[in-house]
């Protein structure tokens, strides 16, 4: 009898096991870190954006004005999902560092920002959902809510 316990066991450990194994889902093909470059308030911007696995995301976006007079830090972090080809990003946070020549600009610039930002928030999360078209395992593309097209592609 205790024989047949101990197979039992291993028996059932065995099933747990393959029902893991058929269980488990492939992640995201979106989960990584991508890059993708574009225009944010006339000013060119470059994005390096990292899909977690937890369904989590990061967003750094550099712009700069060529003059050198002001440039912005940016860091979004939110959620996301993907149901084929539709993604969505809730942005949860916001945080802007400006930087440049002109040091009284600069401070004016992060203060509005700072006294701003819970409707630039809401702004960003006005159309949270976008169609996104796979071009291979490392490039995508989105269209924006302002008609432009964004290439991604996977630097990690």
């Amino acid at each position: 009898m205790p024989q047949c316990g101990m197979r039992s066991r291993f028996l059932f450990l065995g099933l747990v096991f393959v029902l893991a194994a058929i269980g488990c889902k492939k992640g995201s093909p979106i989960v990584g870190t991508w890059h993708t470059q574009s225009t944010v308030i006339n000013l060119p911007a470059y994005v390096d954006e990292t899909f977690n696995s937890d369904g989590t995301f990061t967003s750094q976006t550099k712009l700069a004005r060529t003059d050198g007079k002001v440039s912005i830090n940016g860091t979004d972090k939110g959620t996301w999902t993907l149901v084929k080809d539709q993604l969505t990003e809730k942005v949860d946070d916001i945080d802007w560092k400006f930087s440049g020549v002109n040091a009284r600009g600069v401070e004016r610039a992060q203060k509005m920002f700072d006294q701003r930002k819970p409707q630039i928030l809401k702004l960003t999360n006005e159309h949270p959902t976008h169609t996104l078209k796979w071009e291979g395992d490392d490039k995508f593309t989105i269209v924006t809510s302002k008609g432009e097209t964004q290439i991604y592609r996977r630097t990690k």
